[in-house]
């Protein structure tokens, strides 16, 4: 028998009343029920047969309740009344209570299964109102329990002191049973039809009971507030939307018409066409809250965050009902199966699982265990990834509250929807009173309300949605005006009545629905939960992570799942690739290092690597010298394009302790954050970087200080807390992302992919090269850059610059892109045409001859040449240890602020002889230096003889290792920071051991970026 959606019937409680119907008992047994409806005038009634289930009696242990009603449409409603009939069964001591529709309602709440077919006398009711008289005769047989009898008795002495009789027409009565009959929608299982037991009719056609107050005898002309009020408790107490006891009902009046704060209790709104609510249109109930229900013991999810517990001994359940699972898309979806719960049993009764919280089970009666955000299984012990929430009806979501809303605010939500129900809800309070905002699926049309405290603003779009199909609707609100727009059409607006115009915002802001959205019908216009899938939710132009803190903002939750689960089912991705979901459903593969495409079919070389957010992309390189190089002192430089404000850039670890160091976008500025393994030290760039531009960055560190500089921003300087100095990261460099954002240092504040691209790469002065270094990776693609291309001929390396290039030229090469031969010279040597070589800071002439290299080691070296720069900082000559470490042997000449510095170390010790000047004016200048043993002298030019001598006792330069003149490559690195480029500038007369006259280019092996310098 089909019936309409959506009812509601309300309460005011107390403490009393509300522990006694949480704790009605669970019983083993289940009762059975029948039920017959006359509907007519008693010389045409029509009967209508509810069968039962299964015959209970005869059996000991069962109490059968009888009772008769009868209301008439002509504002003249009988009373009903009510009798306890042992018949076959033993009568375990008379009557329990008289009023019948307090037995039928107590008898209700449990997990009687077939007194759920009660309802359905209800439905005729609502279906049978066009006929001038209803009567009708119930049955029940319950078990006769003495806890039943006890807690049945208990409660019918808590009923009958609610409210003194008062008088209601046959209308309202009439509006009661509907409201009661909205939320009986429940099958009628097929069975034998049962008729009553002749009884002493009375003027309408029902028993005749005993002694009554005047309202309730046979004669009676109206019926009780407290003798309707059961109804509504049976149809609550199955229903969905349970509000506990009954009281306080009333018709509306006009005042009622839009939103009334008066009383600061504003009603249920109904519009005229029924679209604008789950509740029965043309009467409303206003409900006077005291408060929500009263906590009981246990653990138990409210409307406040609590810590989780920390462990469960035991778990008890009942075999799952209908309610127990979690509705699934077919292909995709995974939910958080529901735990068993037990009906009529409170939170006291319940011990709930690990990873689960105790909360009133409001669709089924009693208490359940819900799984908390993150948990899913029959007893919560699995833990489930949560990126793209799937609501089930009785889930929620729980975020910070609206901050900064309280005048104006907007908010975007894309969803898919499976039913009705409420998405979204912030506001004063936990059951709606006051200032509120919500977003709900009524009726398949999205409706937005909000309150300022001077009335409810109620506005519903002109299209209704279609279910299972994605939608975007955006909200946005200016003090009074609201605007609500679903999927790019026409904004809908409307204003909420008063002058107030801001909203406090304290409740947090719940997706999906909420704890108790039971308490939030009224405000609301429904009492469901969402179901569905919801994978976009921005607020105030901010994007929130809908993962569980700490890597979303998701605080706490109930029975979520992801939606995205088996949407990978029918993937085929190759050359090592995975599937994973790229949204709540649809998939991308994850291709390794050096290939693309949607099922990673393309094969190609990275060259400067593109990170994207929606491809979960990242790369890994190892550190250049390992770990143990990097304690005390590690610098990064980055050259680096952001195409999105938020993301990291690059983050390592310890395996073992809170080590770490990351640099990460965050709201467009760069982070850097690091930890020696005492506390984190933080430091922010002041200003925010221009997206989808080309970005300098420099953070190094040094013991617990740090430094970072972007562009040409002021330097900021920080400090880690604590007193360890040393980071040891032993995993390896992530640039761009980690393969999984759950198992990163709590404070790193790495939580999503990097989107952009980066062109340079330098841990500790050395360069990363992409196409080699990178070990591993995960979607990498090339950006749009003209080194991609590969523009360099004879294989000349491409050095990106921001949006341009350079291309480093072998020796004999020239030119933009390499593709000038060095002119006629080929044809006889290089020498003849390149007498003398140009450097241009990353330029260098290597030798590896051994009759050269044998002048420049042991006990003795005469070095002279000429040069001429105009850079006051550039290497000349070096042969050494590479990279440079404590007391390795080296000698060097270069310049340094202008001035010429003659540098060896034989083993035991560094002498650097300077001799002071300005010898970067572009002019030639003349060097000799020479060493005997640990002694040194340098000249240059006229300038008198500068001497110095090594400490220690060592007396012999011992070195394996190329000389190099001009420069080399990694100048920092080797050098230790000793110099940071080569020359820029000329080198001619290039002399070892006063007679050894060396052909600069053409004794050279290797070089790099050589030109004509011009005239001697």
């Amino acid at each position: 028998m089909p019936l309409p959606d959506g009812a509601w019937c309300g309460s005011r409680h107390e403490t009393a009343r509300d522990s006694l119907l949480t704790d009605l008992g669970s019983e083993e047994a289940a009762g059975c029920a029948t039920a017959v409806v006359l509907a007519g005038p008693e010389s045409s009634r029509e009967a209508v047969e509810i069968p039962e289930q299964e015959p209970c009696c005869p059996q000991t242990g069962m109490l059968r309740l009888e009772t008769a009603f009868s209301i008439m449409k002509a504002s003249a409603p009988s009373a009903g009344h009510g009798r306890a009939l042992p018949r076959d069964c033993k009568k375990p001591g008379g009557n329990i209570m008289d009023d019948p529709f307090t037995i039928i309602a107590s008898s209700g709440i449990g997990p009687f299964l077939p007194l759920r077919h009660l309802l359905v006398v209800l439905v005729v009711f609502f279906q049978q109102m066009q006929k001038p008289e209803l009567s009708g005769w119930v049955s029940v047989d319950m078990p006769a329990t003495p806890s039943a009898k006890a807690r049945m008795s208990a409660l019918g002495s808590v009923l009958h002191p609610i409210q003194s009789p008062q008088e209601v027409d046959g209308e309202e009565a009439e509006y009661l049973l509907r409201r009661a009959a909205r939320w009986a929608a429940l099958p009628r299982p097929p069975g034998p039809p049962r008729s009553p037991e002749p009884t002493s009719p009375s003027r309408t056609g029902g028993p005749r009971a005993p002694d009554r107050p005047p309202s309730l005898r046979p004669g009676g002309r109206m019926l009780t507030r407290a003798a309707l009020l059961p109804l509504c408790l049976l149809a609550s107490s199955l229903g969905p939307c349970a509000l506990s006891l009954g009281a306080g009902l009333r018709r509306p009046g006009r005042e009622d018409a839009a939103s009334r704060s008066v009383s600061g209790r504003p009603p249920v709104i109904d519009a005229k066409d029924g679209k604008d609510d789950d509740i029965e249109d043309g009467l409303d109930l206003d409900i006077p809250f005291k408060k929500p229900h009263p906590a009981v013991p246990g653990r138990r999810e409210d409307s406040q965050p609590q810590a989780p517990p920390a462990q469960v001994l035991k778990t008890r359940s009942r075999p799952p009902s209908p309610a127990a699972s979690v509705v699934e898309r077919t292909g995709t979806g995974t939910g958080a199966a529901l735990p068993a719960g037990l009906p009529g049993a409170s939170c006291d009764e319940m011990v709930c699982p690990a990873g689960s919280s105790c909360m009133p089970d409001y669709t089924w009666g009693g208490s359940r265990c819900f799984c908390q955000l993150g948990r899913a299984g029959d007893q919560c012990s699995q833990e489930i990834a949560i990126q793209y929430p799937q609501f089930s009806g009785q889930s929620f979501m729980a975020f910070e509250h609206l901050k900064n809303s309280f005048q104006t605010f907007e908010i975007t939500l894309e969803f898919r929807a499976d039913a009705d129900g409420l998405l979204l809800f912030c506001g004063d309070n936990e059951h709606g009173r006051g200032d509120f905002m919500s977003l709900a699926i009524i009726q398949r049309a999205l409706q937005f309300r909000f309150n300022c405290g001077s009335g409810v603003a109620v506005i519903t779009s002109e299209s209704r949605i279609k279910l299972g199909t994605w939608n975007t609707v955006k909200l946005y609100r200016d003090g009074v005006q609201g605007l609500l727009q679903v999927n790019n059409g026409t904004a809908v607006a409307g204003r909420s009545p008063g002058e107030y115009s801001k909203i406090t915002f304290r409740t947090p802001l719940y997706l999906g629905g909420a704890p108790s959205a039971h308490l939030l019908a009224r405000a609301t216009g429904t009492c469901r939960g969402f179901h569905g899938c919801v994978q976009l939710l921005t607020v105030n132009g901010k994007t929130l992570d809908m993962r569980p803190w700490p890597l979303g903002v998701a605080l706490r939750g109930a029975e979520v799942g992801e939606c995205s689960s088996g949407v990978c089912d029918e993937a085929s991705c190759v050359n090592g690739g995975s599937c994973t979901a790229s949204s709540a459903d649809s998939y991308i593969c994850l291709c390794p290092l050096g290939f693309k495409g949607r099922h990673c079919e393309q094969g190609f070389t990275v060259v400067i690597p593109q990170f994207r957010e929606s491809l979960k992309s990242y790369a890994v390189v190892s550190w250049p010298l390992g770990p143990d190089h990097y304690l005390s002192f590690m610098e990064f430089e980055l050259t680096f394009r952001p195409d999105s404000g938020d993301g990291v850039l690059l983050y390592s670890y310890d395996l073992g302790s809170k080590d770490f160091v990351s640099v990460n976008m965050v709201e467009g500025h760069v982070e850097f954050r690091f930890d020696c393994g005492s506390g984190t030290g933080t430091l922010r760039s002041p200003e925010p970087l221009t997206l989808g531009q080309w970005h300098e960055l420099r953070v190094s560190r040094t013991g617990k200080n740090g430094i970072l500089q972007v562009d040409t921003q002021k330097v900021v300087e920080g400090m880690a807390e604590g007193a360890f100095t040393q980071i040891k990261c032993t995993a390896d460099v992530f640039m761009g992302g980690v393969p999984s954002y759950h198992n990163v240092k709590k404070n790193s504040g790495v939580l999503r992919p990097f989107t952009g691209s980066v062109q340079k790469i330098v841990l500790n002065d050395q360069t990363i090269h992409m196409y080699q270094d990178f070990t591993q990776g995960v979607n990498v693609e090339n950006a749009a850059h003209p080194c991609v291309e590969m523009p360099c001929a004879h294989k000349g390396n491409c050095l990106p610059k921001k949006e341009s290039y350079e291309c480093d030229c072998p020796l004999g090469f020239e030119g933009l892109n390499c593709e000038k031969e060095c002119g006629n010279y080929c044809l006889n040597t290089i020498a003849e045409a390149i007498e003398i070589p140009q450097f241009i800071g990353r330029s260098y002439l290597m030798y590896d001859n051994p009759d050269i290299l044998k002048r420049v080691s042991g006990s003795r070296t005469n070095v002279f040449m000429r040069f001429k720069t105009s850079a006051k900082d550039g290497l000349l000559l070096w042969r050494g240890a590479a990279p440079l470490r404590a007391n390795s042997d080296f000698i060097s000449l270069g310049l340094q602020k202008g001035s010429l510095v003659f540098s060896y170390n034989l083993g035991s010790g560094m002498v650097s002889i300077t001799v002071n000047g300005s010898f970067s004016d572009g002019r030639w200048h003349r060097v000799k230096a020479v060493r005997e043993g640990q002694s040194g002298k340098v000249t240059v030019d006229d300038y008198g003889a500068r001497t110095g001598k090594s400490p220690g006792i060592m007396v012999q330069l011992n070195t394996n290792d190329p000389l190099y003149v001009g420069g080399m490559k990694e100048v920092a690195l080797r050098t230790d920071r000793r110099y940071t480029s080569g020359l820029v500038g000329c080198v001619s007369h290039f002399t070892l051991s006063a007679d050894y006259h060396i052909d600069l280019v053409d004794d050279a092996g290797d070089g790099k970026n050589i030109k004509m310098c011009g005239a001697k």
